[in-house]
């Protein structure tokens, strides 16, 4: 499966590598998933840029890390994804550690991982992909089912 992960453009002046992403990614290729960075805050992205990285990219699924002082950056990100593709979005990081429901409640995202998402987001991806693993089986993942949202237990550390 091919996962686009994507950090924000945060709009700051200190720009480090999203590490956390970085993990993610490392774990899904050792796990047999292609997997993309895009760093939008060293591109000082935009919506149009954004797009162009999916179009070319073409992943089969798109993850967003999310910071609590970007919830609502993200929250128009995911908007925009939603209306202009059909791929699954799923989001993490601290603000959907801290707060999985709200995520949920707040934002048309596919899937939410809370905690430690290496392991979930591999399991998440192969579920996708080829049904290796059942959604309701991953630990550390929210979801949506028919329009109600779904808790899976946590992951442990």
């Amino acid at each position: 499966m091919k996962c686009l992960l994507i950090q924000p453009n945060y709009d700051t002046h200190v720009i480090t590598p999203p590490i956390n992403i970085g993990y993610l990614a490392s774990y899904l290729k050792k796990n047999g998933h292609d997997s993309f960075i895009y760093d939008g805050t060293l591109h000082n992205a935009d919506y149009d840029q954004y797009f162009r990285i999916v179009k070319e990219y073409d992943p089969d699924l798109i993850g967003i890390s999310v910071m609590c002082r970007g919830h609502n950056r993200v929250k128009g990100m995911v908007n925009f994804f939603k209306e202009k593709f059909d791929i699954p979005v799923v989001v993490g990081g601290p603000q959907v550690s801290a707060n999985p429901s709200f995520i949920l409640e707040d934002m048309k995202v596919d899937f939410a991982v809370f905690g430690e998402g290496e392991i979930t987001l591999s399991e998440l991806a192969s579920s996708l992909e080829n049904e290796t693993i059942k959604i309701k089986d991953i630990k550390g993942v929210a979801y949506r089912k028919n329009e109600v949202i779904k808790f899976n237990p946590k992951r442990e550390l």
